[in-house]
């Protein structure tokens, strides 16, 4: 929980079954932690210049020994360890009406912090639209509809309204 660590778990969930009964069980789940000895840093603004809102921008860095993540702060402001190597970039923004750039893979050295810069956010001009009914035709109101660009794994999230329809506000390509 330390930001000051020198290691980060970065690896997929574990999954632990166990029996849908009252039977006591124990079962073992073991964590190997990757080293961190590099940093990368950035900052995240609007088309306008101002920050998005806080904990809506989410950047991965992912290369072929795992990943790691973080979030925009309240002033877009963003910076995390990670191991030295070199990292595909996504970033996620849940908040409405922007999408992110992509962004090049990189390299950082051990003992480097990769400043990444102003990464600014582009206003999403293409709408999904629709209405979420249940099969006798009355409404959903309050579900979650989302839409996922698989090619830069960037997401569009929203909720229906009180009629049961949403608007999704996304970027060109396929979703």
């Amino acid at each position: 929980k330390s930001s000051t660590a020198a290691w980060s778990y970065n690896q997929p969930p574990q999954s632990v079954s166990f029996a849908s009964d009252t039977t006591p069980e124990e079962k073992i789940v073991n964590f190997t932690v990757a080293k961190v000895d590099a940093k990368i840093k950035g900052k995240v603004l609007r088309p306008d210049g101002t920050p998005p809102a806080p904990n809506t921008v989410f950047l991965n860095f992912q290369s072929t020994a795992g990943s790691f993540g973080t979030s925009a702060d309240s002033t877009g402001f963003f910076e995390l360890q990670v191991a030295a190597g070199t990292y595909s970039v996504f970033i996620n923004v849940e908040g409405p009406g922007f999408s992110a750039p992509s962004v090049a893979p990189l390299s950082v050295a051990t003992g480097e912090t990769k400043d990444l810069g102003i990464i600014t956010l582009i206003k999403a001009t293409k709408t999904i639209t629709g209405k979420v009914t249940r099969t006798d035709g009355t409404a959903v109101t309050d579900a979650f509809v989302d839409a996922w660009q698989e090619a830069t794994q960037k997401s569009a999230h929203t909720e229906t309204d009180a009629s049961g329809t949403y608007t999704l506000l996304v970027t060109g390509g396929l979703w």
